[in-house]
């Protein structure tokens, strides 16, 4: 990270708010995965479960 610093440091001034832009995006990026993931997992975990309701429910008949 302190090299991130020290080349916006240097930079021009333009150039150093595209590199901030970019990060404050790849920041953003990093959280909507998170999510997702989570969501997904969720979403797993309830196809897991209707899919052992529907086995117990074929081996009852």
């Amino acid at each position: 990270m302190s090299e991130i610093m020290n080349v916006i440091q240097n930079a021009s001034p333009a150039l150093a708010a595209a590199i901030i832009g970019l990060l404050y995006a790849v920041r953003g990026q990093k959280k909507e995965i998170e999510e997702l993931k989570k969501r997904l997992s969720e979403s797993l975990a309830r196809i897991q479960t209707d899919l052992e309701w529907i086995k117990r429910k074929l081996e009852e008949e």
